[in-house]
């Protein structure tokens, strides 16, 4: 990602007095801005099945909050274990689609839903995040 990182706009060639930009790059952006996407994808695809991994060598699920068990069983539902030596590009395959499917999110919304009220979690009724400030 880090060659992809490189501003497209660096490798156009201005012409006319440097007053014109003959090509602007703006699809060279865009590809490799898709590239970066699909990278960060497997990234997190691998990230996810490691992640349900170390769950299973420290004991398993039990301890978990509602939440974090509700993916991790997402996760082992395409993911399985992995007991022994084996190529895990399926694996990180099956992670990648989890992360694209579009029920995903409904499902562990379902999942979770009504984990707690706004008082068990500590919050006071009507909390919102304060706003980021720029600095």
């Amino acid at each position: 990602n880090k060659v992809l990182a490189h501003p497209a706009s660096v490798d156009s060639i201005p012409t006319s007095a440097n007053q014109e930009d003959h090509v602007s790059m703006g699809t060279i952006a865009a590809r490799k801005a898709r590239s970066v996407l699909e990278n960060s994808r497997r990234v997190v695809a691998v990230e996810l099945a490691c992640a349900a991994q170390a769950v299973d060598l420290s004991g398993g699920p039990v301890g978990l909050g509602q939440g974090t068990a509700a993916i991790y069983e997402m996760v082992r539902a395409a993911v399985p274990a992995l007991e022994d030596d084996r190529v895990v590009a399926g694996d990180i395959e099956a992670a990648e689609a989890l992360i694209m499917d579009p029920q995903a999110e409904a499902r562990l919304e379902a999942l979770t839903a009504g984990a707690c009220s706004e008082s068990e979690a500590g919050l006071k009724p009507g909390f919102e995040p304060a706003p980021e400030t720029e600095t």
